[in-house]
């Protein structure tokens, strides 16, 4: 669906690439051996409502975008850059047009003792057309 547009746009996205440089990744994409700070997002759902005539022709999408670090303070500076980068995003996103982006759920912090380090998880609900 709309991955790569995500990515694209949270990697054009100064504030959040001055934390983590390149270090966003699709969440099935992240290094076994991670540097961090990163950032990784994976679809929650796609829906497609309906409206009295039919399908709207629009689409929400649901994103999980988690923050982690090596430091729990970090983890909540970065899981903020991420809100303020989506927050109230309105207009092209790569070439989709995106009628509004809230939060859902979130920040949620935990700990991840697989890798030993916190992660702070968000979720996003993205409106935009379908393509």
């Amino acid at each position: 669906m709309i991955d790569a547009n995500l990515q694209a746009f949270l990697d054009a996205d100064v504030a959040l690439t001055a934390i983590v440089g390149d270090r966003i990744y699709p969440r099935n994409g992240m290094p076994s051996a991670p540097t961090y700070d990163l950032v990784t997002f994976e679809a929650e759902s796609h829906d497609l409502p309906n409206n009295f005539s039919g399908n709207s022709g629009f689409t929400q999408s649901d994103y999980l975008v988690d923050a982690w670090s090596e430091s729990y303070s970090s983890a909540n500076t970065l899981s903020d850059a991420i809100r303020t980068a989506l927050k109230n995003v309105t207009g092209s996103f790569g070439g989709i047009n995106v009628m509004q982006v809230h939060i859902t759920t979130g920040p949620i912090p935990t700990f991840e003792d697989s890798v030993k380090a916190y992660r702070v998880t968000q979720i996003f609900s993205i409106w935009h057309s379908e393509g």
